[in-house]
């Protein structure tokens, strides 16, 4: 990734897409506008016939232009044009949406300006934001300090920016995206038997029966960064943006840590993974305590 975006900004862009599903997919009546515009985007404009025809969602179609750099999170331009003779109120709201996320992209760059800009006062000059050989601990604790001062989000909303966050990952983790899906299959291994993975498809089903069994919950995703992170770090990001959010306002006991608290080694409980996770580990294993016989 090239540019980082704000959680605020993917939620806007996935509402948005959202709101595009409901107008135009392969179904029913909305068939025809949906060729329409798959057709006008074919023909390696941008994208060849192969492309389309593996894709059968809104979701997927907005995946694979972003792959192309044929829109942007806030540069919806193009596909805002080849929409408005097809659907002008669809097109319309794209423009609408484009505009709110440009405005809050704005917004965050310049709030990212103010922080770092120096304070200047009469005999010294003191710079906003944390030095980077600054204290760790001390950094969480005033960040707790500020979020224990806003009112924690109602559990709906919390379950929301859950969904959100999971559907993010799903982009991440999708039917193009086989190999990084492999290593995912191969990570839940250490957690699941082949007849459970059997009935996993999906992130949705990954995560529903991680939850089953008490692996994860609202708010707390150890689990499910310790699977991403072998695969690609801009997961992680993911989920600790979406973290943040969702546990903001709670108390710090309540909360997971986010950042580097998070990091630690996957627990490789069944014998037959063992092996597998100790090998993974390379010289790590090396670091784990001997665990003492019951009779000795």
């Amino acid at each position: 990734m090239t540019e980082e975006y704000s959680a605020e900004v993917k939620k806007l862009h996935t509402e948005m897409v959202r709101k595009l599903s409901g107008n135009l997919a392969p179904v029913w009546n909305l068939k025809i506008k949906w060729g329409e515009l798959l057709d006008s985007l074919s023909h390696d404009n941008p994208l060849s016939q192969a492309e389309i025809q593996g894709i059968s969602t809104m979701q997927q179609l907005f995946v694979a232009l972003m792959d192309k750099r044929f829109i942007d999170y806030g540069k919806y331009g193009p596909f805002e044009k080849s929409l408005r003779p097809i659907h002008p109120n669809m097109a319309s709201a794209v423009k609408q949406f484009q505009a709110k996320i440009i405005a809050q992209i704005a917004k965050e760059e310049k709030k990212r300006d103010v922080a770092l800009t120096p304070k200047i006062g009469k005999d010294t000059v003191e710079e906003v934001g944390h030095d980077e050989n600054e204290d760790w601990d001390e950094i969480i604790e005033d960040d707790e300090d500020k979020d224990e001062r806003s009112a924690p989000l109602p559990e709906t909303e919390r379950l929301k920016l859950q969904a959100e966050m999971l559907l993010e990952l799903s982009d991440c983790l999708g039917e193009k995206q086989k190999d990084d899906w492999a290593k995912f299959m191969t990570n839940l291994r250490v957690y699941f038997k082949a007849g459970v993975l059997a009935d996993i498809h999906n992130v949705m089903d990954a995560f529903n029966t991680l939850k089953k069994r008490g692996h994860l919950k609202l708010g707390f995703y150890d689990v499910l960064k310790d699977m991403v992170r072998p695969i690609d770090d801009d997961m992680v990001t993911i989920i600790d943006k979406f973290s943040a959010d969702i546990n903001r306002g709670l108390p710090a006991r309540e909360r997971a840590p986010i950042g580097k608290g998070t990091k630690r080694r996957m627990s490789y409980r069944s014998k037959g993974n063992l092996a597998e996770g100790q090998a993974s580990m390379g010289s790590q294993r090396n670091e784990q305590p001997t665990k003492k016989s019951r009779h000795s």
